[in-house]
C-alpha cells in the first residue's frame, strides 16, 4: 500500500487529478509563496514499465513548471547511473531516459532493497525531484518493522516567509530606453513557441511563455535592482518627514566638506 502523512497545520490539497497510475497518491503543499507537489508511487515488478512511464508523464504534464516536485516510492527499477554497484534491469533501461526527459533527478545512490540475510543489494526505492526543488540531503535508515526495504529520508530546502521577505527587499527595474530592440524582436520572432500552443493545461502554457519571454528580454534589455522603500511610519507627519530628510542632507554635506559652517547648519 501507499500513503502520505502530513504534519498538522500544513496547507495542502489532494491532487486526485494526478492519479493516472493506480498505485499512486499525490498532494500539493503551499509553503510561503511556493507550491510543492509530492507523489508517492509503487510499480509492481510484474507491471509494464512503459505503461508506468506513460502514466507518470501524463501526471507530470499537469503540474506547472514552476512548482517543486518530489517523487518517492518503490519503482522496482535499477540503473548503474543511480547506484554504481547496480546493473540495469529492463525497467531501469526504460525509466531512466524518461526521468531525464521529464526533467527529474534521482538523488539516492545506495542500495535500499535487502537480501534475506539483511544485506542491501539493489537500489529500487527512488527519490526524484525536478530542477526547481533544492535537495539538501538524502539518506537511508533501518527498515520499519519486518520490511525488506530500508527507509529513505530526504531533506529539501524551501523558502519560508522570512526568506521570501529578503528577496522582496529589492525590485527589478527594466531600462527600456537602453534596449537592443532589433535583436529583441528578431529573437522573439525566431523563438519556438510550439509548447505554448500544444500545452494541455493553461498554467503549463503560461509558465513556458513567461520563462521563454523573460529569458529573451533579459538578453536584450538591461535592468537594475532598487531597494524597496520601507513603509512610512504612521506617526511621522509630512512636515517631520521633510525635516528628517533635511537633517540627513545637512549631515552628508558636513561629512563631505568638514567645514565649521556646515557643521553649525547641521
Amino acid at each position: 500500500g501507499i500513503l502520505i502523512y502530513l504534519k498538522n497545520g500544513l496547507q495542502y490539497s489532494d491532487r486526485t487529478d494526478l492519479k493516472i497510475w493506480s498505485e499512486s497518491t499525490w498532494v500539493e503543499l503551499v509553503v510561503g509563496c511556493q507550491v510543492l507537489v509530492i507523489g508517492c508511487l509503487y510499480r509492481p515488478p510484474s507491471s509494464d514499465p512503459s505503461s508506468f512511464a506513460d502514466s507518470l508523464e501524463e501526471s507530470i504534464d499537469k503540474i506547472p513548471t514552476n512548482y517543486q516536485i518530489i517523487l518517492v516510492g518503490d519503482f522496482n527499477a535499477s540503473s548503474p547511473s543511480w547506484c554504481p554497484t547496480d546493473h540495469y534491469n529492463p525497467s531501469g533501461r526504460i525509466l531512466e531516459p524518461i526521468f531525464q526527459t521529464l526533467g527529474l533527478t534521482q538523488h539516492l545512490t545506495s542500495p535500499t532493497h535487502l537480501r534475506p540475510d539483511g544485506v542491501p543489494n539493489a537500489l529500487l526505492d527512488l527519490f526524484l525531484t525536478n530542477k526547481s526543488c533544492s535537495v539538501v540531503d538524502v539518506c537511508t535508515h533501518p527498515p520499519i518493522g519486518n520490511s525488506d526495504h530500508l527507509a529513505v529520508e530526504g531533506i529539501v530546502s524551501l523558502d519560508t516567509m522570512k526568506n521570501i521577505q529578503k528577496h522582496q527587499d529589492c525590485r527589478k527595474i527594466w531600462c527600456y530606453g537602453k534596449a537592443d530592440r532589433p535583436n529583441l524582436i528578431r529573437d522573439l520572432q525566431n523563438a519556438d513557441w510550439t509548447p505554448v500552443t500544444t500545452a494541455t493545461h493553461i498554467d503549463a502554457a503560461w509558465d513556458f511563455w513567461k520563462e521563454k519571454f523573460l529569458s529573451i528580454t533579459e538578453r536584450h534589455i538591461p535592468s537594475k535592482k532598487l531597494k524597496q522603500l520601507k513603509p512610512k511610519l504612521p506617526w511621522v507627519t509630512t512636515k517631520e518627514e521633510r525635516e528628517i530628510k533635511l537633517k540627513h542632507y545637512l549631515f552628508r554635506t558636513f561629512k563631505r566638506t568638514g567645514l565649521a559652517p556646515d557643521r553649525e547648519a547641521f
